[in-house]
């Protein structure tokens, strides 16, 4: 008999437990579920936080470096000396140069950067044949200007960047009386400034590379190369007879400082 009302009071007992249970499983589940929302709250709360304080310090630290420049450098040109007639051979005139650019950045990797270089270069004509000359043949001076707008591929690599790319270049020349040269005249210099403009020689394609080192200051200095090549000799004739390929190949060397825009 006792045994038989302990079983039941056992039995009582569970269904009791059950009971209980049962109806404490949507409390439960409600608990776990706002538990989990505030879980993913404070998380998004936290990515939230992090990209404003991304946005922030992107604000709050602009580029440090000017997009104008300065440079300066020397121009080789080649060109065919017929000083003697009966051959042509090939021959170069080293000048200084300076000149000035503005580096528009489309993004981090393709950039824009006009450039405009000024030079003083001595003319000869040989042979009527107008070319580059040392101080001892030459007949006119020119003022040498070589506006060029390339489009760069650019590869930042840290502090460092690595340029490559090519455009139009414009030869911007006009030729006057060189001094302190007697036997000279008008035509003379006239002839010059007619073979610098004539048949296409005042545009050329040019390219370019370069290597840029950026201070954290904002200073930015860089070692660049640049050829500018005379396709017009592929159609153009000097006194009927076409010249070689290099003649008027142009060649620049030059270190170029860009500013901070903080002194």
């Amino acid at each position: 008999m006792v045994i038989l009302y302990a079983k039941r009071v056992k039995h009582i007992f569970l269904l009791h437990f059950f009971i209980v249970l049962t109806s404490l499983l949507p409390i439960f589940a409600q608990e776990l579920s706002e538990s989990s929302e505030n879980v993913d709250n404070q998380k998004a709360k936290v990515e939230r936080k992090q990209e404003d304080n991304l946005q922030e310090e992107t604000k709050s630290s602009p580029n440090k470096t000017l997009p104008w420049s300065f440079f300066f450098g020397v121009q080789a040109i080649n060109y065919a000396d017929t000083t003697i007639s009966s051959q042509i051979t090939n021959n170069f005139a080293l000048n200084a140069m300076i000149g000035t650019e503005y580096m528009y950045e489309i993004n981090p990797y393709v950039a824009i950067a006009p450039a405009f270089s000024f030079s003083v270069v001595h003319y000869g004509n040989s042979n009527h044949h107008v070319s580059p000359a040392d101080l001892e043949n030459r007949i006119a001076t020119a003022l040498f200007g070589v506006l060029d707008v390339p489009v760069l591929g650019v590869l930042p690599l840290g502090n460092w960047r690595l340029s490559l790319g090519g455009g139009i270049s414009f030869l911007l020349r006009g030729a006057f009386r060189a001094v302190n040269v007697s036997g000279v005249t008008s035509d003379d210099v006239a002839e010059v400034n007619r073979a610098l403009w004539a048949q296409g020689r005042f545009i050329a394609p040019s390219i370019q590379m370069r290597v840029a080192y950026t201070l954290e200051s904002g200073w930015r200095i860089a070692c660049f190369g640049k050829s500018i090549v005379p396709i017009s000799n592929l159609w153009a004739k000097s006194n009927g007879k076409k010249m070689p390929f290099y003649d008027g190949l142009m060649t620049q060397f030059g270190i170029t400082i860009f500013f901070p825009t903080e002194f």
